[in-house]
């Protein structure tokens, strides 16, 4: 309650911090969550009414606390209140509970936690609340205050002196100097020295080093309002956890600051995947014992960054720590405004000019206070708002630490309290221990996310040839394979197979065995029939550069070529086999009787397929008969594919999707119909064959099934599919949305994921029309029955559910490596130091979540810099994505000079008639989801994006953007010709602001402040100079915000700009309208 509003008394200019908390305030109107809301139950000899009394003295006495503000950026103002009129002042209640305990202290709690959720707007008094609660047999305090005039010293000195005043309230006049200076305002004091050139260069080191951090996944959503839901939980340090710390603190070289900087700085970098971080330090600004008297907000907040040194031991980390911290004091006077052009770009979106949205603060003592033959408690009080996504308060008391984790709601699943208190104990029981081994999750929580992502079960499976030769006998005459020439009925394949594998069998030594040749029927007999030898095939690209061939064959001792006609003509004569020939020697296959083929063992090798190498020699990953085998007995528990379907090879033999087309087919009794190369080109003549064969379950890249998706809704009442398999390449689920509608649910569609050496894909999820419609991400789902998958961190620790990290599979898939290249083996088949189990290292970058399932984020160096900032491309393609008129996008860098690299998109229209989106519009949009950086400086537009042969998008077929062409500013000043109408007046008056404010002059009416290089600490400066040059303006700063073209702003203020007289009336009727 406040009594009478009091006069105000006199005004003055704001500090530094006020004007930035001001700033923030203002431009976040609904965000509460720099309040402070405190909450203490008093229990034994209370005197309630002498507590209201004490509180309402304090709070009437501080000149500091009763202030307004008013006015924006350099011109803004407090307004002090006067108290000398009898009757005003705030007015303390004392509010009567009466129901249960329970009930009566979640009542106050209740109360204590909506105060904190709740703004105090700048401009009315007061900026703060205080009530006494009474109950049976104790007394509740709530205090709740704007962070715009109480930092933490402040709230000392508040519960200091009501301390004073209820112990002795009589001589609380004359005590209360020796405590605070009540009579004094923040502006009062002499202002810091101005610093010098070194010190702001210091500084502004200290902001690009900051800039250029990572924060990954570290990111909080606004509301327009400004307010970021989460929440902030407390947590008690464990008492051994505390011991360990300060006998490590006794010892020296360490202080409890930089020991609990040091494990959050741990913990970010964990968090983003990043040796570079930073965090927001608040620092107590104040100088002198004046300052330490003086209630108001000091603080001023630096960033400081950090590389951190896996090879680094944590006590190292600490004293390097304490260094820096004891530099950053140092320059805690210095306004980040006076230095905040020294990176423009790394400050678009932050409202404190700091490019770095985490903070950690350390307390050393709580906000407490103690009542003559009382027990006083502090309740802490969650918040539903946080300021920072993610930002760790620890507060050191006499018998406890306290610890409060300021939590996006995005982050909630990750249990950042959880993560820190688990390095707060590592590094505290070993602080010699290196960076490097310190894990954000214990044993128990690791076991836990494994088991919420992993449910492994060992399946048996017969040898592939086993499987084969059964059906042929089950299913004799049904057509197994087919081509646009020929046939080949089960039993027809398996004894050219059987012919193929007696004649290498009796004629080749060598172990493996290549083949190559046109797509059908031969190439299927031949194939299985390496494998029914017990050989292991090397499928071969016969149009394949002869660079390549040699590269791949000199990686053998003996590698044959079974060719199909004329194959891979620069093979060696002498190794060269004709399939044809094999077919015709009829010496070649015949025995005696009991001439037998070989049963390999599991562990044998099936195929070795090359892929393409960083050092740009091909790898071939050599993949064992039991991995190959136990595939589809794994698949067929999801998929159940049988006799009645129809496959399609589309895809070329030396392509793991081909070895699951030809054998996913042929195991499940299904017909395998082959596709041409020719054909499979032609996204009409594909189209075409699948309706005209009927074909029932499909594979494909989901580049390559957009372009044949166009051609097929031309005959949706023949498309016969029902089982839709799409990988390669990470699938963006709104770009089905038409296929659901053509389908409904007469068709399965899943996303598949998995190297090649995991043997084809590992995991898989299936894709639903909801799904379609409001799933950004790439979902990629859970492991096969007998496969596990693992997200660890750069230095292979289990990270939490919905933090990004590296992608480890494990179980019954892995191949054995890298024919013929141990080193490169031991590098991506590792074991597991936790499990001991062997595991491949993917190298993509995955994210598990909450419900259980993988998401898809790009390759661990899928990231780009753009203007120091770290960019994740698939990220920017999700965001274009959920644009209704773009069909498909890809997303690269751009940077001919090489050094100003920028993001294009490239972007394929949906069918419809309809105009695609101006640059302009479309960037509105993005900046809806991105932050500015993120949003591509350049868009093209192209009928269909370019395919490699795998069906990939073709980076080097992409052209290059056009430039826009620079447009000259319009002449102003002093000596340009005086604009006639007011729209014009406005135009150049916003050209004038935008330049003087940032300080360019090549800027168009049409370009965004942002794009620029205006930051949100440019707009106060600009709203300042637009009300000075339209005096009576009635503009709000975040105006600034929406209205971001000088086309657009001078249109808002041609229509608005008036008389003073105007301008009140229209505000005194919106305040009216909203109830003030």
């Amino acid at each position: 309650m406040t009594g009478r509003v009091p006069a105000a008394s006199r005004s003055g200019p704001l500090t530094a911090a006020q004007r930035a908390m001001l700033t923030v305030q203002q431009l976040r109107s609904g965000d509460a969550s720099t309040n402070s809301s405190m909450l203490y139950e008093i229990t034994g000899q209370v005197d309630a009414q002498r507590l209201r009394d004490a509180v309402q003295t304090v709070l009437r006495s501080a000149r500091a606390l009763n202030v307004t503000f008013r006015g924006s950026g350099g011109e803004a103002r407090f307004d002090e209140a006067c108290f000398e009129e009898s009757g005003t002042g705030y007015v303390v209640e004392i509010r009567e509970l009466s129901g249960t305990a329970a009930e009566d202290r979640s009542a106050v709690v209740a109360h204590a936690e909506a105060l904190a959720d709740t703004p105090f707007p700048p401009g009315r008094w007061p900026l703060y609340e205080a009530a006494v609660w009474t109950s049976a047999d104790r007394v509740y305090l709530t205090v709740a205050v704007s962070h715009l005039i109480a930092d933490v010293t402040a709230l000392w000195l508040l519960f200091d002196l009501i301390e004073l005043a209820y112990a002795d309230p009589d001589a609380f006049p004359d005590k209360a100097a020796a405590i605070a200076d009540l009579g004094v305002q923040p502006a009062d004091l002499p202002p810091p020295d101005e610093p010098d050139a070194r010190t702001l260069d210091r500084v502004r080191t200290l902001l690009e080093a900051a800039s250029g951090t990572d924060s990954g996944p570290v990111t909080g959503v606004r509301r327009p309002d400004g307010v970021m839901p989460g929440r902030t939980p407390f947590v008690s340090l464990p008492p051994e956890i505390r011991t360990r710390i300060e006998k490590l603190v006794s010892d020296g070289g360490i202080t409890p600051f930089s020991f609990f900087l040091g494990a959050h700085l741990v913990l970010l970098s964990r968090f983003a995947g990043s040796t570079a971080v930073a965090t927001s330090v608040p620092l107590p600004n104040r100088f002198g014992r004046a300052a330490g008297k003086t209630l108001g907000n000091f603080i001023n907040i630096l960033p400081l960054g950090i590389e951190m040194e896996p090879a680094e031991t944590f006590a190292d980390l600490c004293r390097r720590l304490a260094a820096s911290t004891l530099g950053l004091l140092k320059y805690q006077a210095v306004d980040v405004a006076d230095v905040r052009a020294a990176q423009p770009e790394a400050a678009l979106g932050r409202l404190d000019g700091l490019a770095v949205d985490t903070a950690f603060t350390y307390y050393r003592r709580p906000v407490l206070f103690s009542l003559p033959g009382c027990q006083v408690t502090r309740i802490d009080i969650e918040r539903r708002h946080v300021r920072f996504p993610l930002a760790i308060a620890v507060e050191h008391g006499t018998d406890a630490v306290k610890i409060c984790v300021d939590t996006a709601q995005a982050l909630l699943p990750a249990d950042p309290v959880s993560c820190y208190l688990a390095i707060l104990d590592q590094a505290s029981a070993r602080p010699d221990q290196k960076l490097a081994e310190i894990s954000l999750l214990g044993e128990q929580a690791a076991a836990a996310v494994d088991a919420a992502l992993n449910d492994y079960r060992p399946l048996d499976a017969d040898d592939i040839v086993t499987t084969l030769d059964r059906l042929a006998a089950r299913q004799p005459d049904a057509v197994a394979v087919a081509d646009a020439r020929s046939s080949l009925t089960r039993v027809q394949l398996q004894r050219r197979a059987e012919q193929v594998a007696r004649w290498l069998v009796a004629n080749i030594d060598a172990d493996h065995v290549a083949v190559s040749g046109r797509r059908g029927t031969e190439l299927m007999a031949a194939t299985i029939g390496v494998l029914k030898a017990g050989k292991a095939f090397v499928p071969i690209d016969p149009l394949a550069p002869s660079a390549r061939l040699e590269a791949v064959t000199k990686q053998f001792t003996d590698l044959p070529l079974l060719a199909i006609a004329d194959a891979v003509p620069g093979w060696d004569a002498g190794k060269r086999v004709e399939y044809a020939a094999v077919l015709e020697d009829a010496v070649g296959v015949s025995g005696p009787a009991d001439f037998e083929l070989p049963r390999p063992r599991p562990d044998a090798t099936a195929y070795i397929i090359f892929t393409s190498g960083t050092t740009g020699t091909p790898k071939g990953v050599e993949v064992t008969r039991g991995a190959f085998a136990r595939h589809y007995r794994a698949a067929q528990l999801d998929y159940g594919t049988g006799p009645e379907d129809v496959w399609a090879l589309l895809h070329a033999p030396t392509f793991d999707m081909a070895v699951w087309e030809i054998f996913g087919a042929l195991t499940s009794g299904a017909r395998l119909e082959i596709v041409a190369e020719t054909v499979a080109r032609s996204p009409a003549d594909l189209a075409a064959f699948l309706l005209d064969r009927q074909v029932t379950v499909v594979t494909m890249t989901p580049s390559a099934f957009t372009l044949v998706l166009a051609e097929l809704r031309r005959s949706p009442e023949r498309i016969a599919v029902r089982l839709l398999a799409l990988g390669g390449e990470a699938v963006r689920f709104a770009a089905l949305r038409e296929w659901f509608e053509l389908r409904g649910d007469d068709c399965r569609v899943y996303n598949q994921y998995g190297p090649t050496e995991t043997t084809m894909f590992v995991t898989h999820h299936e894709i639903d029309a909801e799904a379609a419609r409001r799933e950004t991400g790439s979902v990629i789902g859970r492991p096969l029955a007998d496969v596990t998958a693992h997200v660890v961190d750069a230095d292979l620790h289990p990270v939490p559910i919905g933090i990004p990290g590296e992608l480890l599979i494990g179980g019954d898939s892995l191949a054995r490596g890298y024919f013929g290249a141990p080193e490169l083996t031991a590098a991506a088949f590792i074991t597991d130091a936790r499990t001991g189990k062997r595991m491949y290292r993917t190298g993509d970058r995955v994210v598990q979540r909450p419900d259980g399932v993988l998401a898809f984020e790009g390759r661990r160096d899928g990231q780009v810099q753009i203007r120091g900032y770290r960019v994740e491309l698939g990220e920017v393609e999700s965001a274009l994505h959920a644009q209704p008129e773009v069909r498909d996008v890809a997303v690269r860098v751009y940077d001919p000079d090489g050094g100003r690299p920028r993001l294009v998109a490239y972007l394929v229209g949906d069918s419809s008639e309809s105009a695609p989106p101006a640059d302009s519009e479309l960037r509105d949009r993005l900046r809806e989801r991105l932050p500015a950086y993120m949003v591509p400086s350049h868009f093209v537009y192209l009928p269909e994006l370019p395919l490699n042969s795998h069906g990939k998008v073709a980076d080097a077929l992409l052209p290059p953007p056009l430039e826009p062409v620079a447009q000259p500013a319009p002449a102003v000043g002093p000596g340009a010709d005086r604009p006639a109408s007011a729209l014009q007046a406005a135009r150049q008056t916003v050209r004038d602001a935008w330049r003087e404010s940032v300080g360019v002059t090549n800027f168009r009416d049409e370009d965004n402040f942002f794009d620029i290089g205006g930051t949100s600490m440019h707009v106060a400066q600009v709203h300042g100079l637009l009300l000075q040059a339209v005096p009576g303006l009635d503009l709000d700063m975040i105006d600034l915000f929406e209205y971001t073209t000088v086309e657009q702003l001078a249109a808002r203020i041609a229509r608005v700009g008036g008389t003073a007289g105007e301008v009140r009336a229209r505000r005194n009727t919106r305040r009216r309208r909203d109830g003030r």
